[in-house]
């Protein structure tokens, strides 16, 4: 329990505290939605299976549409906080920060969180993956709601669904290993 604190407060070092509990409240959903979707089972204009896979349907379908509310604060707080450019700078041309921090670990260091570099720019593809997840599901309900099932488009969800677990994975182990890091100095 005390590592979870410590951790706690080390993210409110780095981020600010509407950020940090949008964060955990994402973590929370996306978590959720996953396990949710195990349960799935979609036939053409219907939820099919037990009861329990059929709620588990429908609330992953409803828990998502919350979902969407909850990432679209926290990416326009995450704008408005810091800009666009900090999480994209190369659609601006701006590289440095971005190599710096490479030429940073090579030299196995880690380097500090700064506007362009290696986090922020990670950072800013999970805003783009977790976007990419929640409007095709949202695309795919709505759509499915008006009777037109394209499996097409419940596949591609599923398949950012997987890209958005593996940058959960090494984003939020790289998140781990830093503060874990952090305390050793």
């Amino acid at each position: 329990m005390a590592w979870l604190t410590g951790f706690w407060a080390y993210l409110g070092q780095q981020q600010q505290q509407t950020t940090r509990t949008l964060h955990v409240l994402l973590i929370f959903l996306v978590l959720n939605q996953f396990l949710l979707s195990n349960f799935m089972h979609v036939k053409r204009g219907a939820f099919v299976g037990s009861s329990f896979e059929m709620l588990a349907s429908w609330l992953h379908c409803v828990e998502g549409s919350v979902m969407a509310v909850v990432i679209l604060g926290f990416v326009t707080v995450q704008f408005r906080q810091r800009g666009w450019r900090y999480y994209y700078p190369y659609l601006a041309g701006d590289l440095q920060p971005f190599y710096a921090d490479l030429r940073q670990l090579k030299s196995k260091q880690l380097p500090n969180v700064q506007p362009g570099g290696v986090a922020a720019v990670v950072q800013g593809l999970g805003l783009a993956a977790i976007l990419a997840v929640v409007l095709s599901g949202l695309v795919w309900f709505a759509l499915w709601l008006g009777g037109i099932d394209w499996p097409w488009l419940r596949e591609l969800h599923q398949d950012l669904t997987g890209v958005l677990i593996a940058y959960i994975v090494g984003h939020g182990g790289m998140g781990l290993l830093h503060y874990q890091l952090s305390r050793i100095d």
